[in-house]
């Protein structure tokens, strides 16, 4: 899966050909981890792993060590290939130490007197950076096609082929007691097929609490008369292990990231496929990360979506169940998501789903065909949530219900989730009981919610004060009397049977009001505007409310 930067690939490239090895007789490549200058002998116990060492030819004439010894020495710690810069007078490196490199198996590469150190070392920087950025964006690469393959239902044995193919690994599923469930064999691992339980040879526990979640665990097993070494990676929420043949070499740090996000895959396609359900803590982890997922990367956002199984590339709409009193008695979700689903699936056939049950709430994203216009899409939400409402007040449950808006970018999916809690928090402010709130309904109020206090008054003041200082004289209802008007779409006769007063005192009420206003009602400038004073003031009133006072009334 991943490509490292190599000893030929370092001494191929433009910069650095003049580099030349020197060992024919050393086979295959080698990886650079990083490139180490030795000045002093003593230093060699400090060589990395997999370290490129340079020095010059004059340090190895006036050695101590014999070149045999030195040769060795190096090779014991893991050093992956020596330059040896030569003088300019210098043809050859000496052949006692190019016989010992060969002996040793350890690549030898002789460096012309015009490289610096410095020069090296900047160019295998860069070039590790590069190979680096690489092997990330091939391991992204193999996430998203993870993922994709979830999405399209394919099954966990197209999953598990996939990893295996990814990682060029045989891979096992196991139970917590490492019986296998499902395999699959990669390569000429063939003796792996007949392996019907892993046995652990470690004294390590285990149990699944035992294994460290984060980074996997290697662990030796006995199969039949052989052992072997698996890389251990417990699958979160699940009581399964993903354990994947790695008798040699190490996984690398970007496969070990790919196994992490892979299991978690796997825990979704689990859930799905009847194995398990995800738990309630997964779902509050998702949903708290909404929270603050407008303020993430697009990356992240994507991230975190493939994780939790989210399909974000649909269009969404989200709705939030919650107890329309406060006080209510813990609601049992678990129930709940079983009813939603079937009420889904009967309404709503061209429609995915993907439910979350937080802390006596319930969050589920409707997930819609791009081909599906956002009003189609809200109106679908609306009409799913009024039926689901009216199915558990039967029940003898009483819900209350918010409708975000319709999105389609990946950056708003945060943004969906917070415009269906706004949009039951704004009626509770405003003194309503909640039931079935749509965030583009009060979208006004939304608005003015992000002014300030001064600014909310300042709004009232030009208008509604009047009308309310006349309410409060004489024991009217001139303000009630106006916002009715306009919940009535300025019908005199609906207005005035709603509010259960004969028609032409509803009449004299609107000649009042637009006497204290000195502004003619009939026209649209005048209305947007009052109906914006309106919702101003029913803001400061809810607000006020809160604190004690009467609506508009001012602190002491």
């Amino acid at each position: 899966m991943a490509e490292w930067l190599t000893l030929d690939k370092l001494c191929a490239l433009p910069e650095l050909n003049g580099l030349k090895r020197v060992t024919p007789e050393v086979v295959g490549d080698s990886d650079i981890a990083g490139i180490f200058v030795l000045e002093h002998e003593e230093a060699i116990n400090w060589i990395p792993k997999d370290g490129f060492v340079l020095t010059s030819e004059s340090f190895v004439r006036e050695g101590k060590m014999q070149p045999d010894n030195f040769i060795a020495a190096l090779k014991s710690h893991g050093c992956t290939g020596l330059g040896i810069k030569v003088d300019c007078e210098l043809k050859q490196l000496p052949p006692a130490l190019i016989k010992a490199a060969n002996q040793q198996q350890l690549p030898l590469v002789e460096i012309p007197h015009y490289y610096s150190f410095g020069q090296i070392m900047r160019v295998e920087r860069e070039q590790s950076l590069r190979f680096a950025l690489n092997r990330m964006e091939q391991m992204q690469r193999a996430i998203s096609r993870l993922s994709d393959l979830y999405y399209s239902r394919a099954g966990m044995e197209r999953l598990l082929k996939e990893i295996a193919q990814t990682l060029g690994a045989a891979i096992f599923l196991t139970d917590t007691g490492f019986k296998v469930l499902v395999r699959r064999i990669f390569g000429g691992e063939k003796w792996l097929e007949c392996q019907e339980k892993l046995r652990l040879l470690t004294e390590a526990n285990t149990q699944l609490c035992q294994l460290n979640d984060t980074n996997g665990n290697y662990r030796q097993f006995m199969l039949g008369e052989r052992t072997a070494r698996f890389y251990v990676q417990a699958v979160p929420d699940a009581n399964i292990y993903l354990c994947i043949f790695s008798e040699i070499n190490d996984l690398e740090q970007e496969q070990r990231l790919y196994v992490q996000r892979a299991a978690d895959i796997l825990s979704l396609e689990w859930s799905r496929s009847g194995g398990i359900e995800r738990s309630k803590e997964v779902h509050e982890s998702f949903l708290e990360f909404l929270k603050t997922a407008s303020e993430k990367s697009e990356y992240e956002v994507i991230s975190r979506c493939a994780q939790y199984g989210f399909d974000y590339k649909r269009k969404r709409v989200c709705l939030t169940f919650m107890p329309q009193d406060l006080d209510a008695d813990v609601w049992n979700t678990a129930d709940a998501r079983d009813a939603i689903v079937q009420l889904i699936k009967s309404d709503a056939k061209d429609c995915l789903s993907y439910i979350c049950s937080g802390s006596n709430s319930m969050t589920v994203f409707l997930l819609f065909s791009n081909r599906i216009s956002s009003t189609m899409a809200v109106a679908a939400a609306q009409q799913i949530g009024k039926r689901y409402l009216l199915q558990q007040r039967a029940c003898g449950l009483k819900l209350c219900a918010g409708v975000s808006r319709c999105y389609q970018r990946t950056s708003a999916i945060g943004t969906a989730y917070c415009e269906s809690i706004k949009a039951i928090q704004l009626e509770r402010e405003l003194g309503r009981k909640p039931e079935l709130a749509l965030y583009r309904d009060g979208m006004i109020y939304q608005l003015l919610r992000q002014l300030s206090w001064q600014e909310l008054e300042n709004i009232c003041q030009d208008q509604i004060q009047s009308l309310a200082d006349y309410d409060k004289t004489c024991g009217s209802a001139l303000i009630q009397t106006l916002k009715t008007y306009f919940e009535c779409q300025f019908n005199l006769s609906a207005c005035a049977a709603k509010l259960s007063i004969h028609r032409n005192t509803m009449r004299q009420r609107m000649e009042k009001i637009e006497s204290l206003l000195q502004a003619d009602l009939e026209a649209a400038a005048n209305g947007y505007a009052l109906y914006a004073s309106l919702c101003a003031w029913e803001l400061l009133a809810g607000e006020e409310k809160e604190k004690g006072m009467r609506p508009l009334q001012k602190e002491a």
